[in-house]
């Protein structure tokens, strides 16, 4: 990770919120869009692109476990 990437997430964390924080929160977050996009599905019918979806879910909630690992062993 390049010096300025590695600082710029270390400013986010010291001044907008606490790493912990920011874990929870992506998890209720990647919960809620999951449950609104199969209820959109279940609703409509409709096959909707989630690929995108996933791979966001997939990449947020990988990064929260190296934050603060939920489904340690």
């Amino acid at each position: 990770m390049s010096a300025l990437i590695a600082n710029a997430m270390n400013n986010y964390f010291k001044d907008t919120i606490e790493p912990k924080d920011w874990a929870k929160f992506i998890r209720k977050y990647n919960f809620a869009v999951t449950d609104i996009v199969m209820r959109m599905q279940a609703k409509t019918g409709e096959i909707l692109d989630i690929d995108p979806i996933i791979d966001g879910v997939y990449y947020t909630n990988a990064i929260a476990e190296l934050i603060d690992p939920y489904l340690e062993d």
